[in-house]
């Protein structure tokens, strides 16, 4: 069965209303979204790093192991 075609006689007020009621939305949904995200950052700046359990701990920067860094692969002396 073949569909009709409306030929400009469906105006589509429903979807017209819907869609100007969600563009009146997008202010103060994106306000909330801002806040959303600064409070987000906020606890992400407080969650430190996950070691695994390779890492060592010390009590003191004295335990600490140093190495010497290695560029373009020519070794340190």
């Amino acid at each position: 069965m073949k569909k009709k075609e409306s030929k400009g006689q469906d105006k589509c007020e429903d979807e017209v209303a819907q869609k100007e009621n969600l563009e009146k939305q997008i202010p103060e949904l994106t306000k909330i979204v801002e806040e959303l995200e600064k409070k987000r950052d906020t606890l992400l700046c407080k969650i430190g790093n996950v070691l695994t359990s390779k890492v060592p701990i010390f009590e003191s920067e004295d335990d600490n192991r140093t190495d010497k860094l290695q560029m373009n692969n020519i070794p340190n002396d």
